[in-house]
């Protein structure tokens, strides 16, 4: 079995996902590939449908698709609570079956990081409680000001 997987976004020509995941497969002696999928947002929901169409065993989301592709899943597929918290999807899986699920890293990775700052004691600052870009709304998990002090 071979696997078609890649990342969606636009733009995505600067990313070094390829070959990262060219050298994965290598190591764990899988088949596959993956490809950059540059969509631009007006295009989104028929390459979505065409992507499953195709093929592929899943992708991953960067900007400017995180929460348009949320959405897309949560009415056709399965969102995980990670998804569900943060409200955005930055990894599609699409099962041998043709169901679809999304997921979200980006969470548990700031969390993990969070930990490893917090441990190292170095001075530093983060504000989780009112710190997020224009317009968007923190994730349930980090709506308490206190919630995030190092």
């Amino acid at each position: 079995m071979s696997l078609r997987l890649g990342l969606i976004g636009h733009p995505v020509q600067h990313s070094l996902s390829p070959p990262m995941h060219q050298a994965a497969f290598s190591f764990f002696s899988l088949q596959g590939s993956y490809d950059l999928i540059d969509i631009p947002p007006e295009e989104l929901g028929t390459r979505l449908d065409e992507l499953v169409k195709e093929g592929f065993s899943g992708w991953n989301v960067t900007v400017p698709h995180k929460e348009s592709v949320y959405h897309w899943v949560a009415g056709i597929g399965n969102l995980t609570a990670e998804a569900r918290m943060v409200g955005a999807v930055n990894t599609v899986r699409i099962t041998s079956s043709g169901a679809i699920h999304g997921h979200n890293t980006d969470l548990g990775g700031f969390l993990s990081a969070l930990s490893r700052l917090a441990a190292s004691r170095r001075p530093s600052a983060v504000s989780c409680g009112s710190s997020r870009a224009p317009g968007a709304a923190p994730p349930p998990a980090m709506a308490d000001p206190g919630s995030c002090e190092v």
